[in-house]
């Protein structure tokens, strides 16, 4: 979908990484991270006829579908927030897409071209594949901890590239053919959900999302479920099963994962200590502070600063 995106936004990056390595005839896997100094938004025509399967990691972006390029483009079709911890379909060649896109943001990816994504599926996903057939597909939101655990593996994998110094190193091409193919796996699974949604009516979804909203309002302290619950017309048993079938975690498991990438944001973009970020974050304990963040990225906080990532 993007040729290059660090060249395409061009104004107010900090930084910016963009990696694409295809592992067979019609298949690539992208990875994309940045940190931009004000928002943007990013206007691209899909001209690769490719399916998109993504993950994003950190950030969020509002995507908005604007039409087929020379009929009627500008006149809005759809149009989705995409949130961190989350999994997103889409396939739309001709079509012309918005971005907006503010802070930091890291996606993986894998890309299909049509024509390989039957020979590997066969018959299988008739509904996904109906509406590749029709020529438009934008699903978001599809979530799971399996999934989360494959896109961060890839992610961290695709960050280095040949030469780097890291006892990791570079993967081997038939690991990260395995590891894509496992993460547009997971993605199906997840849309087979109904549609991630574990059979929740619309309704329930909004009160959800009310919910996340008001759970991560703020991440220096975590509200009782019961209030989280209450207030937002649910029972904590549908809470808890609402977030796990919408989100991928338990409530506090979201409010922890997201407090640790806010802790990430604010390592990476503001001259601020480790130990002042900490402490806005709720922490009276670094030991503790450090070992949260290790186990969510594998680093220290300090090396994730000296890292840039």
């Amino acid at each position: 979908m993007i040729r290059d995106p660090s060249e395409a936004l061009g104004l107010d990056l900090v930084s910016s990484s963009h990696r694409r390595v295809a592992t067979r005839e019609g298949v690539q896997l992208m990875h994309w991270s940045t940190r931009l100094a004000n928002p943007i938004e990013l206007s691209v025509l899909d001209d690769s006829g490719f399916i998109h399967f993504s993950y994003v990691l950190l950030g969020e972006s509002l995507a908005v579908l604007n039409g087929r390029k020379g009929h009627g483009v500008g006149r809005k079709i759809d149009e989705r927030q995409v949130h961190a911890a989350s999994g997103n379909i889409a396939f739309g060649p001709g079509q012309c897409w918005r971005f907006h896109q503010h802070g930091v943001y890291e996606s993986v990816g894998v890309m299909l071209r049509h024509d390989a994504f039957e020979q590997l599926v066969g018959d299988a996903e008739p509904t996904l594949r109906r509406a590749l057939s029709n020529g438009l597909c934008f699903e978001t939101g599809h979530r799971g901890t399996e999934l989360h655990a494959t896109a961060q593996a890839l992610a961290h994998a695709m960050r280095h590239r040949p030469g780097d110094s890291e006892a990791s190193g570079e993967r081997h091409p038939l690991w990260l053919q395995a590891q894509g193919l496992t993460l547009v796996s997971l993605l199906l699974e997840a849309r087979a959900d109904t549609g991630g949604a574990g059979g929740l009516d619309r309704a329930d979804q909004m009160r959800l999302a009310r919910a996340r909203t008001h759970l991560l309002s703020d991440l220096s302290q975590p509200p009782l479920i019961l209030d989280v619950a209450r207030e937002n017309g649910l029972s904590p048993a549908k809470l808890k099963r609402g977030f796990r079938a919408l989100y991928g975690f338990s409530v506090y498991g979201l409010f922890q994962h997201e407090r640790m990438n806010e802790a990430r944001r604010r390592l990476l973009r503001e001259d601020t200590s480790v130990s002042a970020v900490a402490c806005d974050l709720g922490y009276s304990n670094m030991s503790h502070f450090s070992a949260a963040f290790r186990k969510q990225f594998g680093v220290n906080p300090g090396e994730a600063r000296r890292r840039g990532r």
